[in-house]
């Protein structure tokens, strides 16, 4: 069976628009020792992978680790390089917001405290469910944490995150997790699928490390060759 995601991470709401993508320096940058591969300009360490890959090992104990990284990269890691590289400047902004909501939220601890809302940003939500209703990125990162904090913010594709997990059933893949959410979106409220889509197919991918070769399916190596390939 050949797991797919499709997109699980673009739970689109209404929102404040943001400017569109700018393209990508073209200058490449020096990189921090483990960093292996890197999307215009924006590395990418091999230990990034790690939580996520534990997770799928989980949903998918028969997988090899090559097909677990191979996984991660093509659901999670590169789409989240490519929104990063052509919207840095709102996503500093959007993670400015969400640090300051944290701090804001440090006296509501608990699932029965709750703040004035309208003191905030972000976009408020309350979910429940396995990795196939959360989505594997929020599950992974959500399932470990502890019950009534405030945690994050967590860089999800396209927005960073604030959560507070208020209650979890089940272990392992079957965990089901009861969680309040924040999110700082620097996505277009307008953005779909195809327009990630559209910028994988016009960003660079530089394979720093040997050893990531064989991670990078080879119709992802084709389709990252940058501007006009």
């Amino acid at each position: 069976m050949r797991a797919r995601f499709a997109w699980l991470w673009l739970a689109l709401s209404p929102g404040c628009d943001r400017p569109d993508p700018v393209p990508p320096a073209t200058e490449q940058p020096a990189f921090a020792p483990g960093v292996v591969l890197a999307v215009d300009g924006i590395g990418i360490e091999g230990s990034d992978l790690e939580p996520l890959e534990e997770a799928l090992a989980e949903i998918y104990p028969d997988y090899t680790l090559p097909h677990l990284r191979r996984l991660a990269l093509t659901n999670v890691h590169l789409p989240r390089a490519v929104v990063h590289s052509r919207f840095e400047d709102p996503r500093r902004e959007s993670r400015a917001q969400a640090d300051r909501a944290l701090a804001s939220l440090a006296d509501y601890q608990g699932p029965g405290a709750e703040p004035d809302w309208t003191d905030f940003d972000g976009e408020r939500s309350q979910q429940e469910g396995g990795w196939q209703d959360l989505g594997i990125e929020l599950w992974s990162a959500a399932r470990g944490q502890p019950v009534g904090a405030w945690v994050g913010p967590f860089d999800l594709i396209g927005r960073w995150t604030l959560v507070r997990v208020d209650a979890i059933e089940g272990e392992g893949a079957r965990a089901r997790v009861r969680l309040s959410r924040v999110d700082f979106r620097y996505l277009p409220a307008t953005t779909v699928p195809r327009d990630i889509d559209r910028l994988i197919d016009r960003s660079k991918l530089t394979i720093l490390s040997p050893e990531w070769e064989d991670y990078v399916p080879e119709s992802w190596k084709y389709r990252m060759q940058g501007e006009g390939s």
